[in-house]
């Protein structure tokens, strides 16, 4: 037996788990800080949950990652990568690596437009020009 699912009905699904996935009871977000020199970097912001306990980045959600980040380094020795990247920002960084296992195991390449969508609903201070899987 064949069962079609319209584009709708299938965006509708994925967008749904998501938002299930992430809700306000289990997640949250804080400035990136740099233990080395004890600074806050005001330009990127990690989102973490419940599994969020050590400041261990493997345990971010995701990262966001704003233009002027890569601005105020234009003038540093890291030059290439600012080439490389400015014109990708902003950019959400998927780093948390069970959850895209399960959405590409459930829904192929298909929720990945569906998160970045999302992301923008829930979060629209923070637009999105580039979401990127690590």
């Amino acid at each position: 037996m064949n069962y079609e699912i319209t584009d709708k009905r299938l965006y509708e699904a994925i967008y749904k788990f998501i938002n299930d996935e992430f809700t306000d009871d289990n997640l949250d977000y804080d400035y990136d800080n740099n233990y080395d020199t004890d600074e806050t970097e005001k330009n990127i912001l990690n989102f973490f949950g419940d599994k969020y306990q050590n400041n261990n980045q493997d345990e971010w959600y995701f990262q966001y990652i704003k233009k002027e980040y890569y601005t105020s380094l234009e003038n540093s020795e890291n030059n290439t990568m600012v080439k490389e990247w400015l014109p990708n920002a902003p950019i959400l960084e998927m780093l948390d690596r069970e959850f895209p296992n399960k959405m590409n195991s459930f829904f192929g390449e298909y929720w990945k437009p569906v998160f970045k969508q999302w992301f923008k609903d829930v979060y629209p201070q923070f637009p999105v020009k580039t979401f990127l899987l690590r």
